[in-house]
């Protein structure tokens, strides 16, 4: 799966990250804004369909945003765990405007 194949080149990044952290220190934020967006397509491509359309681009640039703010504080090999760290404050915020029931019925009478 696309998804697999994402997270395991995330890992791969921040492993070698890891290993030999003055290979790329110049390129520190652009490989981040990368690794973001592989975590963002990565989260997307997991989700249902019902929830991943209810996904706006307002909701994408509060991930972006936070991750970048946990982030910058933290060392490159561990931002896929500073973007796993923000989603349960996104899905928090998330459920304040959506009605999960809801949007499973509307996903389940479309399927029939």
């Amino acid at each position: 799966m696309l998804s697999d194949e994402l997270s395991e080149a995330v890992r791969a990044i921040e492993e070698y990250e890891k290993d030999f952290p003055e290979s790329y220190v110049d390129l520190a934020d652009d490989i981040r804004k990368i690794k973001l967006e592989m975590r963002i397509l990565r989260w997307r491509l997991d989700m249902v369909p019902p929830i991943e359309e209810t996904i706006t681009p307002t909701d994408l640039q509060w991930v972006r945003a936070e991750a970048w703010k946990r982030g910058s504080q933290r060392p490159p090999f561990e931002f896929a765990d500073v973007f796993e760290e923000c989603m349960p404050d996104f899905w928090a915020e998330w459920k304040k405007t959506n009605d999960l029931d809801a949007i499973k019925k509307r996903y389940e009478d479309r399927m029939a």
